[in-house]
């Protein structure tokens, strides 16, 4: 997610007209990273709640970007 909300990496190939998402943190972890784990089959849904608490708590202590 981080990599698209900075605007992804300086590219020769990629169109100029791509920018930032410029997301809040709020809006990554609320609405984002929720919406992208409803679209998995419901069968995973224990280890989705799972992954999510941990890259919740891995993004909170490790996240590079401010």
């Amino acid at each position: 997610m981080d990599h698209y909300n900075k605007g992804g990496e300086t590219n020769p190939y990629l169109d100029g007209g791509i920018e930032p998402l410029s997301l809040s943190e709020d809006e990554i972890k609320r609405h984002v990273v929720a919406f992208l784990f409803s679209l998995t089959d419901t069968r995973f849904a224990r280890e989705n709640e799972t992954a999510l608490r941990e890259q919740r708590a891995r993004a909170a202590s490790q996240r590079p970007f401010p």
